[in-house]
């Protein structure tokens, strides 16, 4: 076991990197002496307009002078029009909000079990009722998202898991078919795995699960925590997909830092959420709509939207360039959008190779498979991707150094 640190009044669940900072400006971070860091992390693609964003600076100043907090028992204006903005752009009827991705999700399996209840009956889905997850999968840290992932270095001392979830490998149709079976009432999943490893949803996958999903009465969950509100190039990950979804929820990006999470629905799933199935206390209030209602106003328009694929292809092609280079340090790339990975060869540790990245002033973030993610703030130049190649090729030349020497 790990050793305590006694002497901080925090609990010790994080493994925090020894870097503390003051304050950001747009795509940078900043720490006490005022060094900057080009920040592609963005607070693990939260950041998409950047940090100290004047417009939401005063959007947060203003709405607090006048409502913070009034609870949903009461209507709130910034909700309904937040609301009817992320309806219009989207194949969803309703839409309810919460304060994170977690919440999220586990919101979205209470609308499939209720909608699965009315439809087949309690009974048939406390005793027979699965939802379909993939392996890889992250949902979030509460037991019932912990449990739809199946992650077990996240299950581990914390049983019993929550039942109901049939596990499957992700991308695999020949799997997909052999888990499949009339008690699977809904199937979950993220278009681009994120936690994971950045691992897009194949073609080839996204039409099984389309095919299957037009052809039974079965929900289809799409979990855009993470690659939702513009990260891919396209408002919705699923846009990139033949995939009609049933429930979408999103969050992380949606209020640019200040917590806000949603929950799509359509018309079929939301009906049965009647009053006193589901609830929150702060989702939605009006501090936290005002401002991701600027932010879906900013992201949501096709300026915006081609302005990612443009300076994605150009991070493509530097990256591309780079494995050319480094192929001893790095196997592969991948991802869609400003959601891109760089995959270390199996005796090369991603975290190392995070950690130097800090050395150069490049904030990055590490996934499973030995990625490391780069999930830089969607207002990025191609100026800012030069910077960050540069940075990684100079990590490159100390990394090879590092372990060709054996240290």
């Amino acid at each position: 076991m790990q050793q305590y640190d006694t002497t901080s009044s925090l609990v010790q669940n994080y493994g925090r990197f020894a870097l503390r900072f003051t304050h950001g400006k747009g795509v940078y971070l900043y720490d006490g002496n005022d060094k900057p860091y080009l920040d592609f992390a963005a607070g693990i693609a939260v950041n998409s307009l950047g940090h100290s964003n004047h417009d939401i600076t005063n959007i947060i100043t203003a709405q607090a002078d006048k409502l913070l907090h009034i609870s949903n028992l009461y209507h709130i204006t910034e909700q309904e029009i937040l609301a009817d903005k992320l309806i219009s752009n989207s194949i969803f009827n309703h839409a309810f909000f919460c304060n994170s991705g977690t919440e999220g999700t586990e919101g979205s399996i209470k609308f499939a079990r209720k909608w699965a209840t009315e439809k087949y009956g309690h009974d048939w889905v406390h005793q027979h009722g699965k939802i379909l997850t993939f392996h890889h999968s992250f949902h979030g840290r509460t037991l019932a998202a912990l449990s739809a992932a199946g992650n077990e270095k996240y299950l581990y001392g914390f049983a019993p898991n929550h039942d109901g979830f049939l596990h499957c490998e992700f991308n695999n149709c020949d799997t997909f078919h052999q888990y499949i079976n009339d008690d699977v009432f809904a199937i979950m999943l993220e278009p681009v795995q994120g936690e994971g490893g950045i691992i897009p949803m194949t073609e080839e996958f996204a039409q099984t699960i389309a095919e299957y999903h037009q052809t039974h009465d079965c929900l289809l969950l799409v979990d855009e925590v993470q690659c939702g509100i513009g990260r891919t190039g396209k408002f919705w990950g699923y846009e990139h997909y033949q995939l009609q979804p049933d429930i979408l929820w999103a969050a992380k990006g949606l209020g640019n830092g200040f917590p806000i999470g949603v929950i799509l629905a359509t018309y079929d799933v939301a009906q049965h959420m009647v009053p006193s199935t589901h609830g929150s206390t702060f989702g939605g209030n009006p501090l936290a709509c005002a401002v991701a209602n600027y932010v879906v106003d900013t992201i949501d328009n096709d300026s915006f939207l081609n302005s990612i694929y443009e300076k994605s292809d150009y991070l493509e092609q530097n990256l591309q360039e780079l494995l050319r280079h480094n192929y001893s340090i790095f196997q592969e790339e991948r991802g869609i959008g400003l959601m891109r990975g760089l995959k270390c060869h199996d005796d090369i540790l991603a975290l190392d190779i995070v950690k130097l990245l800090h050395e150069e002033q490049l904030l990055t973030v590490p996934a499973a498979d030995n990625i490391i993610r780069l999930l830089p703030p969607l207002i990025i130049d191609k100026n800012h991707i030069d910077e960050a190649i540069e940075k990684i090729y100079r990590v490159t030349k100390k990394a090879s150094i590092h372990y060709s020497s054996g240290e």
